[in-house]
C-alpha cells in the first residue's frame, strides 16, 4: 500500500479545515448579510412610504379646506347678488346658518364690504350708526381717492367688533388681494397681515380671502367693465394658527408642518408653524424624512414644508434586520458544521477506497504472474470484500452519526426559537410573524428528515413507513423550502391534484429535495427552467419526471451518477458530494421501483422515477392523515382541487 495507517491519519488531518466548507460559510454569512440589509432597506422604504402618505394627507385636507371656504364665500356672494339689499339681520342669519364651528372650524367669520366713493363717506356713516352703531366710521381716518368699509362680519363677537368699519383697501397687502378677485371674478388670498381683530393676546399670522361682488345687469366680460361694475367683497379672514388647528386638530406628533406664503421658503414669507418655533432648514437636516409640496389657493401659491420628528416605524420592525442576521448566522453556522464533517468523512472514505484498489491491483498483477499465486489472490480478494463491505457499513454509521450529531444545535436553535415565541412575539408586525413560523417549520422538517435518516440508516429499507401520500402537496412544500433559488427560475409543476402513491413521506421528501436542488443547479445560469411531472402506468405505478435545460448528463455516464461519490464536474464548476443520489437510489430501491437517467433527451437531464400507486378506497383514512403533514406547508389541511398546477417564478 502507497501510504501507512499513520500517514493517512495525517492526510485526512489536513483536510479538517475543508475549504468547500469553509466557503459554503462564508457564503451563507454573505446571503444573510444581504436579505439582513435587505430587510433594513425594507423598513426604510415603509417609513418614506408612511412619511410621503402623511405629508399627502395633509396637504389635501389643507387644499380641500381652502377650497370649501371658496364655495362658502360663493354662496355669501350669491345671497347679495339676489337680494335688493341684504340686511344686517339676514346677513347674521346665513352665517349662522353655516354652523361654522362644525363644518369650518378656524374660520374669524364671513363678512360683507363695500366700496365707498368719497363724496358718499358721510352718508354711509351716517346709516350705519343709525342702524344701532353711534360710534361708527370708516377708519383709518384721512382723506383718500376711494374707500371700503366692512359693514357686517359674523359671529359679531369681541375680536370681530373691531374690525366694523375698516377700510381693507387702505392696506397694500389686502388691496393686492381684493383687486385680484375684481379683476378675476374668482376667489382670491391675501398675503401675510395681522388681522385688526388681534387684541394683543395670543397674536397669529393672519390672511384674508375675498369673493367679488358686481352690480347686477352690469357686463363684466372685460377688467375694465369688472371694475367698473365691482360693488364689494363677501371675505373671511383667518388666523392661521386656529385655521390650522380648525383643519388638522392637534395634528401628527411624528410630523412637523411649516407654511410659507411664497414658492420658496424664505423665513419672512412663514406663515404657520406647527411647533411655534421656526429653526433654520439645517437644524432639520438630520430628521429621518423631509419634503417640500407647494399648494395653489385663491390664485396665490403656498410651500409646505414637512419634516418627520420619529423613525416612523415600530420597535418590532427596526428589530426585524437584526432578528433575521441572528438567526442566519446560527443556521449558518449549522451548515458549516454539517459540510465540515460530511467533508471530513467524504476524504477518509474516498482513502479508504484508494487504499482497496492499490490493493486489487496487487492482486490481479501477482495472479497473472502466477497461477500458483490464486490460492492467495482469492483470499486476498476476500480480505478486500470484507473490508468493502466494513466501508458500506462505515458509511451507514456515518450517516447514523450525521442524524445524531446535528440534533444537539437543532435543539438549540429550537430553544433558540421558542425564547423568541414566548417573549418578543407580541413586538412583531405580521410579517414578523410568519417569518418566525417558517422558521419553526423549517426546524421542525430538519428534525424529522434527521429521525428518518438515523432510522433508515440503522435499519435499511425495513425501517421504511409506508402510507398513501400526496405527491403534489409534497412538491409545492418541497419547492417552498427551496426558496429564493426557486424564485429565481422559471418552474413548470405539471401535477394532478392530489397525486397519490404508497411511500415513506419524510424519505421522498428527502429524494425530491436533491434531485430539485439538483435541476436548479444545474440549469442554464442565464435562463433557469425545471420542469416536474408524472404519468400513470399500466402496472399501477406512478412515473415521476423532474428535468431541466442546463449541460445535460452524457449516456455514457447515466449509470455511474448513481454511484457513491460520483461525480462529473470538478467542486470549482459545480459544488457537491457525489451522496446525493445514491442515497435517493438506495430509498427508490427500497420502495420496490426504479430510479434511472433519460439517456435520448437532446437538452438538459431528466431523472425519472416510479412509485407504488395505491387504492383510493381502502386508503381513504391514511391519505387524509398523510395530506395533513403537507397541508401545514402549504397554509391549508386540504389540497387545492384544480387538475393541474403550472408555478412560474423568476
Amino acid at each position: 500500500m502507497s501510504n501507512s495507517p499513520s500517514e493517512r491519519e495525517g492526510k485526512t488531518d489536513s483536510h479538517l479545515s475543508s475549504p468547500l466548507a469553509l466557503g459554503i460559510f462564508v457564503l451563507c454569512l454573505l446571503i444573510t448579510l444581504m436579505v439582513a440589509w435587505g430587510s433594513e432597506r425594507r423598513v426604510s422604504q415603509i417609513a418614506g412610504e408612511r412619511f410621503a402618505f402623511k405629508a399627502s394627507d395633509i396637504r389635501d385636507a389643507i387644499s380641500r379646506r381652502m377650497t370649501e371656504q371658496e364655495s362658502i364665500l360663493l354662496g355669501g356672494v350669491g345671497l347679495v347678488a339676489t337680494s335688493p339689499e341684504v340686511s344686517r339681520e339676514q346677513w347674521k342669519e346665513y352665517v349662522a346658518t353655516l354652523r361654522q364651528d362644525k363644518y369650518a372650524p378656524g374660520s374669524q367669520g364671513y363678512g360683507y364690504a363695500i366700496f365707498v366713493e368719497p363724496d358718499q363717506k358721510a352718508a354711509v356713516e351716517a346709516k350705519i350708526r343709525q342702524e344701532g352703531y353711534p360710534d361708527f366710521s370708516i377708519k383709518p381716518g384721512g382723506v383718500r381717492d376711494l374707500y371700503s368699509t366692512i359693514v357686517y362680519l359674523e359671529p359679531f363677537d369681541a375680536r370681530n367688533q373691531r374690525a366694523l368699519g375698516y377700510d381693507m383697501w387702505s392696506n397694500p397687502v389686502r388691496r393686492e388681494a381684493m383687486a385680484l378677485a375684481r379683476d378675476s371674478m374668482a376667489p382670491a388670498l391675501s398675503g401675510i397681515v395681522t388681522l385688526v381683530q388681534e387684541n394683543g393676546d395670543d397674536v397669529q399670522n393672519g390672511f384674508l380671502m375675498y369673493a367679488p361682488v358686481y352690480k347686477n345687469g352690469e357686463p363684466l366680460d372685460t377688467v375694465a367693465d369688472r371694475r367698473a361694475a365691482i360693488v364689494g367683497f363677501v371675505y373671511s379672514p383667518f388666523r392661521a394658527k386656529d385655521l390650522m388647528h380648525g383643519i388638522l386638530g392637534d395634528g401628527d406628533s411624528n410630523i412637523d408642518l411649516r407654511i410659507y406664503d411664497a414658492a420658496d421658503t424664505n423665513p419672512d414669507a412663514l406663515l404657520y408653524t406647527s411647533d411655534g418655533i421656526y429653526t433654520e432648514i439645517q437644524d432639520r437636516s438630520s430628521r429621518p424624512r423631509f419634503l417640500k409640496a407647494p399648494m395653489v389657493a385663491g390664485g396665490r401659491t403656498w410651500t409646505l414644508e414637512f419634516s418627520s420628528t420619529s423613525p416612523l416605524v415600530s420597535d418590532s420592525e427596526r428589530s426585524l434586520p437584526y432578528i433575521i442576521g441572528i438567526a442566519g448566522g446560527i443556521i449558518d453556522l449549522l451548515i458549516f458544521l454539517a459540510f465540515w464533517t460530511l467533508s471530513r468523512k467524504r476524504i477518509a472514505a474516498q482513502e479508504l477506497a484508494s487504499d482497496m484498489t492499490a490493493e486489487l491491483r496487487v492482486a490481479k498483477e501477482k495472479a497473472e504472474t502466477a497461477r500458483e499465486m490464486e490460492i492467495e489472490l482469492r483470499q486476498q480478494a476476500q480480505t478486500t470484500n470484507k473490508r468493502l463491505e466494513l466501508a458500506n457499513d462505515d458509511l451507514t454509521q456515518f450517516a447514523s452519526i450525521i442524524a445524531h450529531d446535528l440534533r444537539a444545535p437543532l435543539k438549540r436553535l429550537e430553544s433558540f426559537l421558542d425564547i423568541i415565541q414566548d417573549e418578543y412575539v407580541e413586538n412583531f408586525d405580521v410579517e414578523g410573524k410568519e417569518i418566525l413560523g417558517r422558521m419553526r417549520f423549517g426546524t421542525t422538517r430538519m428534525r424529522d428528515m434527521l429521525d428518518a435518516l438515523h432510522r433508515y440508516s440503522t435499519s435499511g429499507g425495513a425501517s421504511l413507513k409506508i402510507e398513501p401520500t400526496d405527491i403534489s402537496a409534497m412538491v409545492a412544500s418541497v419547492l417552498d423550502t427551496l426558496q429564493p433559488e426557486v424564485a429565481e427560475a422559471k418552474v413548470v409543476v405539471d401535477l394532478p391534484k392530489p397525486l397519490y402513491a404508497k411511500c415513506d413521506v419524510v424519505l421522498l421528501q428527502h429524494v425530491f429535495l436533491n434531485l430539485i436542488s439538483n435541476a436548479l443547479k444545474f440549469s442554464d445560469k442565464d435562463n433557469k427552467e425545471i420542469v416536474i411531472s408524472c404519468k400513470h402506468l399500466d402496472d399501477g405505478l406512478v412515473r415521476i419526471s423532474i428535468a431541466d435545460n442546463g449541460i445535460g448528463i452524457d449516456p455514457e455516464h447515466a449509470q455511474k451518477v448513481f454511484n457513491m461519490f460520483a461525480r462529473l464536474h470538478n467542486e470549482e464548476e459545480f459544488a457537491g458530494t457525489g451522496v446525493g443520489l445514491a442515497v435517493c437510489k438506495r430509498i427508490i430501491s427500497d420502495l420496490g421501483t426504479n430510479i434511472w437517467v433519460n439517456t435520448n433527451r437532446e437538452v438538459g437531464a431528466e431523472i425519472l422515477f416510479t412509485l407504488p400507486g395505491t387504492d383510493l378506497a381502502s386508503d381513504r383514512s391514511k391519505m387524509d392523515a398523510s395530506l395533513g403533514k403537507f397541508g401545514e406547508a402549504q397554509g391549508t389541511t386540504q389540497p387545492p382541487h384544480p387538475n393541474r398546477m403550472v408555478a412560474h417564478a423568476g
